[in-house]
């Protein structure tokens, strides 16, 4: 549930509450003076509140101190009474109200009156997979029989609404018995189970075009919003230019806002680097990830932090074989990354932005000496840190057009392994050249795409346009900029990269069931050509380097239930 809503919803609850009050205004009417003379003068030695039951009593103390003393007019007991109702107001007690009592002042005594509004009922309607007694677990300020706190209640329905299949919306009436609120939650929900089929042609140089996956997840497990989510992904031409397998479990923990994710990746490849050079890799990662969403003021912000650790176990072979027999070089690598991320996402009127910086770093407590991260990078040592950091933001322009602009950078003054280096190349880095067809220590890579008005949009009247959610064609220009780190094993290796295309595609999707990608692009920078060794700064592969000109026609699909 978006924070407009919920603040709807709260607006809505606060008209249910005047209605109860005006039911009981009889009572109090006439109730908001407590002398009729309006410049008398009377010492005020306490003020005796009645009716509280969540305020303590310093919270209520520290308010009304600065209107206790001698020589007090009336308006400082208004002031009084307006002071606390506004404190219930600034901790979430929308509902309650403070009152002056007519009365007749003894020993400077004041008398206040609390009205709170309790919750009489709470219903639940249209839950078909989540329990009516998670739920109520999950919303606990909207038990029976309790004051409702709305910061709490915001703050749990924004969990309760995390399962993306979900969506939690209070209805607010009062109630039967006067004086309190009735709630009814209305679920509006779908299977939290999903599913998804793609075939795309990014792939590396000197590897077979096809990529193909499947991956599944469900996104309620235990009734606690618990997510397990599996990934399989493998080259349908030749399954040994890559296969790779994930499985990850998301776990929220209790009624705190920190989610625990558990991931576990492993990949394997045997491809023929050059003539009479095969490359054997298997690699392992498991994950562990803490995160937690940031509580901010605006409406329109949503940032989150996350703790990252991953322990990254690659076994690599390097097989040269020739006329007098072959020859194995075993190549391990183990070692232990620490992160911390901040993300942000931003939706405006014409803007949505996305943010994300991570610091990751790595001490050499854990995992190979420096002779075998040698091995794998020549100069790269065991303790490292680098800086990665992302900005996209998509721009409506007036009649339907758009600008989609993403940037990407990593900073480090030292030699990394090559898993952490930030790669260029591919569909979603620069397109025209291959995938990460060449890495670096630091650079950036950009993108700036001008996107036509989506065609269902033009013709919303024509039949077809039922069908399609987007038809929009597009053009683009990719560029990226990589630079290595010293010492080099060989002199001749080149120490920076530069990749620039442009070109134009469409962009298809059929509801939420089915979205295709079209890319046509031409590279506009030569990449040198880098012999084959373990230590090389690019995968070379069978296939010659993207040369100026070439020009690839690139697709992906997606199918989703």
């Amino acid at each position: 549930m978006s924070s407009v809503r919920i603040y709807a919803a709260l607006a809505l609850l606060v008209g249910a509450v005047g209605v109860s009050r005006a039911q009981e205004a009889p009572r109090v009417a006439g109730a908001t003076q407590v002398v009729p003379v309006q410049d008398r003068r009377f010492d005020i030695q306490e003020f005796q509140v009645l009716g509280n039951s969540v305020l303590t009593p310093r919270e209520i103390q520290e308010v009304l101190q600065f209107f206790v003393g001698e020589q007090r007019k009336a308006e400082d007991v208004d002031g009084a009474r307006a002071a606390l109702e506004k404190l219930y107001k600034e901790l979430g007690y929308r509902t309650v109200t403070v009152t002056i009592p007519k009365q007749t002042i003894r020993d400077g005594i004041i008398k206040l009156q609390v009205s709170e509004t309790a919750i009489g009922d709470t219903r639940i309607e249209g839950a078909r997979y989540s329990s009516a007694q998670g739920l109520r677990l999950e919303v606990p300020s909207l038990q029976a029989g309790t004051v409702p706190n709305f910061n709490e209640l915001q703050r749990e329905l924004l969990s309760a609404n995390r399962i993306a299949s979900r969506r939690v919306t209070p209805e607010l009436a009062p109630g039967q018995v006067p004086g309190t609120l009735d709630i009814t939650l209305k679920v509006d929900e779908s299977l939290p189970l999903g599913a998804s089929l793609g075939l795309n042609n990014d792939h590396a140089r000197g590897t077979t075009a096809l990529r193909s996956y499947v991956s599944a997840y469900y996104g309620n497990l235990f009734q606690r919003g618990n997510t397990l989510s599996l990934f399989y992904s493998t080259a349908p031409s030749r399954s040994d230019d890559g296969r790779i397998l994930s499985a990850s479990y998301a776990l929220h923990l209790g009624d705190s806002p920190w989610t625990l994710t558990l991931s576990d990746l492993q990949s394997n490849s045997r491809i023929e680097v050059a003539q009479g050079i095969l490359a054997i890799s298997d690699s392992n990662t498991i994950g562990l990830r803490l995160s937690r969403p940031l509580t901010v003021e605006s409406q329109d912000w949503f940032p989150s932090i996350t703790l990252g650790a991953d322990y990254k176990n690659f076994d690599s072979q390097t097989v040269l074989s020739s006329a007098q027999g072959s020859k194995t070089e075993l190549t391990p690598l183990r070692y232990l990354p620490l992160s911390v991320s901040l993300s942000q996402s931003y939706r405006g009127t014409h803007h949505r932005l996305q943010s994300d910086a991570a610091l990751i770093m790595s001490t050499g407590a854990v995992g190979s000496d420096e002779q075998q991260l040698d091995l794998s990078r020549y100069g790269a040592r065991a303790q490292s840190v680098y800086l990665r950091a992302s900005l996209s933001d998509y721009i409506s322009l007036p009649k339907g057009f758009g600008i989609n602009l993403r940037a990407l950078g990593q900073f480090t003054d030292r030699p990394l392994l090559p898993a952490e280096k930030l790669s260029g190349g591919g569909t979603d880095s620069v397109r025209g050249y291959f995938e990460a067809e060449v890495t670096g220590d630091y650079g950036a890579v950009g993108n700036l795409e001008l996107r036509l008005p989506s065609l269902p949009d033009l013709f919303a009247a024509a039949g077809w346009a039922a069908y399609l959610t987007e038809l929009q064609p597009y053009g683009f220009f990719d560029a990226a900029w990589l630079h290595d780190h010293g010492p080099y094993v060989d002199a001749s290796s080149p120490r920076i990269f530069r990749l620039m295309s442009t070109g134009g595609g469409l962009s298809l999707r059929m509801r939420e069931y089915a979205n295709l990608q079209l890319v046509y692009s031409e590279a506009l920078r030569s990449l040198p050509f880098v012999k084959s060794d373990p230590n090389s700064n690019t995968p070379s592969g069978l296939a010659a380097p993207t040369a100026k000109g070439d020009r690839r026609l690139l697709f992906r699909f997606v199918g989703s239930f």
